[in-house]
């Protein structure tokens, strides 16, 4: 029985031997744990800043896409602060700006591989599409600055048409009334300006004259600029004609009956712009009628106040003879850009990662 009891004992501490191994296994695991550590480690030293890298200056280009310029940040003191402005380049905007300073680069936040976390920048916004923004930041954060944006091409505007035009161009209307293509009238506008091409063109003075087969220079004008005194006798209903222009009314149901035609356009426009309208309305067509006209101007009154035309849109353009014959607006195309969002960074040193972020040092360079 004694012999029993001490075999029991032998196998119990074997048992407490066996457990005590594992524990030092478990031990060793603890050991890898470090290890991996250690290989972090290494890892984030070779992601580790080039402090051999110039990049000290008080301003610099905005890149984007890596190799394109679109903008510029500049950097001034005020007191104690920085002012740091960012801005773009004609023909472009942006949708986010991010930055940040710190004392030394390594203070950037970045991820393991390098990179710059922008979400974690100090200063974090967006916008619909600004061209330039100014930014406050204490002296005391230090002088290495970090500048992303997200750029993107900037829509054509009614603007941008208005500073294209040319001064003056040479016209000449080959067709009118029911003859032209569902408009009042079809002119031709010669020369090498990007204006040159075929219209259809609409009466802006029922009191002047022009008739098909006439050809005279023109002065240009956009609607939205300030015009002539007495070329247009209520100017204040430009924008409405130019909402009657992006509507599509020509061919649309009227709830009077019929469609519309080019015909209840124009008694529509010399309606809104015209002290007194057309007598005879010889040359408005045969489907016309004052009570479609007065639809068309019913709803222009209704929805086109303070109307500016946009990137898709078309703005009334206003040639005005020198002869003295009748002038004519032309609706002119605003253009959409086809252009996605490019990544943009401050031109300066290399962010350790494997993109091409940068920073610069906020200084005079030497």
């Amino acid at each position: 029985m004694r012999k029993l009891y001490l075999r029991y004992c032998a196998v119990l501490c074997g048992i407490i031997i066996a457990c005590g191994s594992i524990s030092c296994d478990s031990d060793q695991l603890t050991s890898g744990e470090v290890l991996d550590t250690e290989n972090i480690r290494k890892s984030n030293k070779e992601t580790s800043f080039d402090m051999s890298q110039e990049c000290v200056k008080t301003s610099t280009i905005l890149y984007a896409g890596q190799h394109t310029p679109v903008g510029e940040v500049t950097v001034t003191e005020d007191g104690d602060n920085y002012i740091i402005n960012v801005s773009t380049d004609d023909g472009y905007c942006m949708s986010e700006i991010h930055i940040d300073v710190e004392a030394v680069p390594e203070d950037f936040p970045i991820n393991g591989g390098g990179n710059p976390k922008i979400g974690h920048f100090e200063i974090n916004e967006d916008y619909d599409c600004t061209t330039g923004e100014e930014f406050v930041v204490a002296m005391s954060e230090g002088t290495f600055i970090a500048v992303h944006a997200v750029v993107t091409c900037e829509e054509t505007t009614a603007e941008d048409i208005t500073e294209a035009l040319p001064a003056m161009v040479s016209v000449c209307a080959t067709a009118k009334g029911a003859d032209a293509a569902n408009s009042y009238f079809d002119v031709t506008v010669d020369g090498e300006s990007w204006l040159a091409g075929d219209y259809g063109a609409w009466c802006a003075d029922v009191d002047r004259s022009l008739d098909a087969g006439h050809c005279f220079d023109a002065d240009v004008y956009a609607s939205y600029e300030d015009l002539p005194e007495g070329i247009i006798e209520n100017p204040g209903n430009i924008d409405l004609v130019n909402w009657i222009m992006n509507q599509g009314f020509i061919g649309q149901a009227s709830p009077s009956g019929g469609t519309y035609t080019f015909g209840d356009i124009q008694w529509a426009i010399w309606e809104l712009l015209d002290d007194a309208n057309c007598s005879a309305c010889a040359f408005l067509g045969d489907d016309w009628s004052e009570e479609k006209g007065q639809e068309i101007v019913d709803a222009a009154m209704q929805n086109g106040a303070d109307f500016m035309p946009g990137c898709g849109d078309y703005i009334a353009v206003l040639l005005v003879p020198t002869d003295n014959s009748q002038p004519i607006f032309i609706p002119i195309h605003i253009p959409c850009k086809e252009c996605g969002s490019e990544t943009a960074w401050g031109d300066g040193c290399d962010f350790p990662g494997n993109n091409w972020a940068m920073y610069f040092e906020y200084g005079a360079d030497d």
